[in-house]
Parts: structure tokens; sequence; C-alpha cells
């Protein structure tokens, strides 16, 4: 086969994925995180009517308040809890309340889990802690520096893997 035939037989690249003009990226806030919304809204690539930036940031606000109050055998998903420091109460995810209440709302999730633990094997949490500095980190004042604790699930190796 000659060169030029193979290259007149190259697959057809697929189509370029739309251009997200002002895609907003980084952390945000209920704001930032509905205007991505109506960005993708506005390229076509989410279904359905705009809804006011103000509308959908109540709906926002109201629906992380009703998941994070969700009432679980371990709990709330989201609880509260005193670390004996002048009356400083911490938000906490409980891992056993949000493993239970994502199984609830979510039959993918459950089919997830329920595959990582056939057999019998025993879910793992590991803990991590970290302090971190909004804004700019070198800056010589740190009133905003807090120390964040981070949970997630150590997924068990399937035997014969490295």
């Amino acid at each position: 086969m000659s060169r030029r035939s193979a290259k007149s037989q190259a697959a057809v690249p697929a189509p370029k994925r739309p251009r997200l003009d002002g895609w907003h990226t980084g952390a945000g806030s209920k704001s930032k995180f509905v205007r991505s919304l109506n960005d993708l809204h506005a390229q076509g690539i989410l279904a359905g009517p705009e809804v006011a930036e103000s509308t959908a940031r109540r709906h926002v606000r109201s629906t992380a308040e009703e998941h994070a109050n969700a009432k679980t055998p371990y709990g709330k998903v989201v609880q509260h809890f005193d670390v004996g420091v002048a009356n400083e109460r911490v938000e906490c995810v409980d891992p056993a309340a949000w493993l239970y209440y994502m199984c609830t709302i979510s039959v993918a999730f459950t089919a997830m889990m329920e595959s990582i633990v056939d057999g019998g094997a025993r879910l793992r949490v590991m803990l991590y802690n970290d302090g971190v500095v909004p804004g700019i980190p070198f800056r010589p004042e740190h009133a905003r520096k807090i120390e964040a604790f981070y949970w997630s699930h150590v997924v068990p190796q399937a035997a014969g893997t490295a």
C-alpha cells in the first residue's frame, strides 16, 4: 500500500467539542456555579429553560442544605461538633452517613460500592490533614488560614495486582 492511499484511508477526525467561552474555572461560589450552568445552557450543552441567576442560586443553596441535613442511621450527612476552643464548632461530612445517603439516592453509586466490597471486604477510610491558606499562600499574614481534614475511601486492590 502506498503512502498516498494510507493517508486517504485515515479515519475522519471526530468533530470538535463546542468552545466554552468565558468558562468559569477554579474554586467557586454558588454564583460561579450558576453562571457556569448558564454558560453551558447558552452553548447548547444543557437543555431546558434558562433560569434567572438569583432563582438558580436559591435553588442550589436549598438543595445543598437538603442534602447536608439528610438524616441517616448514622446521623445527618453534615454534622457539627465542638472542638473545645472558645466555642468553636466545626462542620464535617460524616463518612458513614454520606455513604449511606449516597446509596439511597443513586443506584449507580450503590452498584459501584457493592462491587468494591464484594466478597465481604471491609471498606477503609483514610484521613488526611493539611493547612490551607486561601488567596496568596506566601503572604506573611495568614488571617484566613484553616486546618482542613479530608477523608477518602481506600479501595481494596484486586488480587494479583501490584
